[in-house]
């Protein structure tokens, strides 16, 4: 995507995270270089007048505690990380909220993620991970056509419903009110 489409869905409602700039797994990268590659997704999304970002995913649902010390500090307040299973609330790290991916073309793949999508209901939401429909530039993270409309359907049958991470976070804490882990801390 160019920043100005990234732009176009902020506009839209939608919630823009920070990914780093180049991508690096947080295993693979020392703490002090993390801040910078933090940075450099904040001076894009200010360039095209994009707040900074609170939400960020993890790359390759790769982290390390020295990189979620650099997310605190910098002023990231929730994290998606991957972990294939809805949220359990009362113990849910808000910068290591689990999500599934959506990733796959096999019977497999998609009975992974509608088993997740069953699972899901208000006391554990659900957060998904989709890449790319089709993700021709990237086919290890593709979510055939096909199947995002199998989940999409099961979603509308689940009753679910779409929201940013910072409404997710608000949503659990009507589930688990008193001094819950995905508050601030």
């Amino acid at each position: 995507m160019s920043w100005d489409q990234i732009r176009e869905l902020h506009q839209m409602g939608f919630e823009i995270g920070n990914h780093t700039l180049t991508h690096t797994h947080a295993p693979k990268i020392r703490a002090e270089s993390y801040e910078a590659e933090l940075q450099g997704i904040d001076q894009r999304c200010a360039a095209v007048g994009i707040p900074q970002p609170v939400s960020f995913a993890w790359p390759a649902y790769e982290h390390t505690l020295a990189a979620e010390a650099v997310l605190k500090r910098h002023g990231i307040r929730y994290g998606r990380i991957g972990g294939g299973d809805v949220i359990d609330p009362a113990s849910c790290n808000p910068l290591l909220i689990p999500s599934v991916s959506t990733t796959g073309g096999n019977e497999k793949s998609a009975k992974r993620v509608l088993d997740a999508i069953a699972r899901c209901d208000e006391a554990h939401p659900l957060v998904l991970t989709v890449h790319g429909v089709p993700d021709t530039g990237h086919p290890q993270v593709n979510t055939p056509p096909e199947f995002f409309d199998r989940y999409l359907t099961a979603l509308q049958e689940q009753g679910c419903a779409v929201c940013s991470l910072r409404e997710l976070v608000e949503r659990c804490a009507a589930i688990v009110p008193l001094e819950h882990p995905l508050q601030d801390r």
